[in-house]
């Protein structure tokens, strides 16, 4: 009798311990989610990779090629799908009291930068998911002759720039 007892107890523990081992851990990464995406509450760290940062008037921001957007938790580090972040470009970064920002549509791939929508100079990307926000900027350079990739010609706030005028 005192075996069968032993033998019932030994058995219902063997199944606890079972169960307790299939279970995920409290706050993990899902990947149950078939767009690949990070499904947690609190993210230790969130960074961008720029993989351009010169871009010539009329080229395209393009977001599935311009940049990566990563993600980690708990030492996990994750990709995050660019459709699934809010990019916006800062016109005017340097005039921190009312800056311009111009989003980027998640549902068009690429945005126009023309001197009508964003202007020519250095702007600011700003990337933001689940309420932590990453940024870098990029230099949009004047293909008319204004800027000749030096850096010069009016920038957003109306500052004439040096022009490298080659001969």
């Amino acid at each position: 009798m005192r075996k069968v007892k032993a033998l019932k107890w030994c058995c219902a523990l063997i199944i606890i311990f079972i169960l307790a081992a299939c279970t995920p851990p409290v706050g993990a990464i899902s990947g149950d989610s078939q767009d690949g995406a990070i499904h947690v509450r609190v993210l230790d760290d969130f960074w961008v990779v720029p993989r351009r940062l010169v871009y010539f008037e009329g080229d395209s921001f393009v977001r599935e090629d311009d940049l990566w957007v990563f993600a980690s938790h708990r030492g996990v580090v994750e990709r995050i799908d660019v459709r699934q972040v809010r990019i916006d470009l800062i016109r005017n970064p340097n005039n921190t009291s009312s800056p311009i920002i111009v989003p980027i549509p998640a549902n068009n791939g690429n945005f126009r930068l023309t001197s009508a929508n964003i202007g020519t100079g250095r702007k600011l990307v700003s990337v933001s998911y689940q309420d932590i926000v990453a940024e870098y900027s990029i230099e949009i350079h004047d293909i008319t002759g204004n800027d000749n990739g030096g850096g010069g010609g009016n920038d957003d706030n109306g500052n004439i720039g040096g022009i490298i005028i080659w001969e």
